[in-house]
């Protein structure tokens, strides 16, 4: 269990945000049951349950479901979901895990996803996100992945909408203090379509001290946008192009 709380305060106003949540996490030989229930101070709540379990040692399925109430507040969440903020939606996520070798493994993920409207002027959005990913990977440190993600969104404004997103990745070690790091990634939607690339360069030339460097191109709209994260001081992060 966990309760947080959060005050801010300005020269005439101050408001103050509680949050209180209750975990769980259970084995059983090859299976795992866990989920999560929270509660804001007006006694909304958003919760999410799943269950996890391996067919053997290659094969790894799991399946959550969730539900996130519309007005359900709390700066500090984080959860599965097709918004950014953890409130406003229903879902259902199943995904798999594949080893097809000693370095390749497959990944599988579907999410199914239902965002009410808080308003007459709001429409309903739903539909479903499919990712497969393939990966390859050395213990000498090389590695590489293929991944396709395809999101089906249908909304009562917008129409049927459907975006596929192509990347390619590696990342080659040359050397034991030096790092190369390429990928390319393709949008397309609505006839249009967006691409973005960059390498990056990573030396260390000592235990504790790293130095990288990146060089991106981009060039997409706003609906096929592209995203890459991008190194900063410890325990910040962010994303861009």
């Amino acid at each position: 269990c966990a309760w947080l709380q959060h005050h801010f305060s300005l020269e005439e106003e101050s408001s103050k945000l509680t949050n209180a949540t209750m975990f769980y996490s259970y084995f059983k030989r090859k299976i795992r049951l866990y989920g999560e229930f929270a509660l804001d101070k007006n006694y909304d709540f958003a919760t999410i349950h799943g269950i996890q379990y391996s067919l053997n040692d290659n094969v790894q399925l799991s399946q959550s479901f969730r539900l996130y109430q519309s007005e359900y507040e709390s700066f500090m969440s984080s959860a599965i979901g097709k918004q950014s903020s953890v409130c406003n939606e229903k879902g259902a996520t199943t995904s798999f895990r594949l080893r097809l070798g000693s370095n390749v493994t497959l990944y599988g993920s579907h999410d199914l996803f239902y965002i009410p409207a808080k308003s007459l002027e709001q429409s309903i959005e739903k539909g479903n996100v499919l990712k497969m990913k393939l990966l390859y990977k050395t213990f000498q440190g090389l590695s590489a992945y293929y991944q396709l993600s395809q999101s089906v969104q249908i909304g009562d404004s917008l129409g049927l909408t459907t975006k596929r997103t192509h990347t390619l990745y590696a990342s080659l070690p040359v050397s034991n203090d030096l790092q190369l790091k390429f990928s390319v990634r393709l949008s397309t939607q609505n006839d249009d379509y967006g691409v973005l690339t960059y390498e990056d360069v990573v030396w260390k030339p000592l235990p504790h001290l790293t130095f990288s460097t990146r060089f991106a191109q981009f060039n997409a709209s706003y609906d096929n946008r592209l995203y890459a994260w991008e190194d900063d001081v410890q325990y910040v992060f962010a994303s861009a192009q």
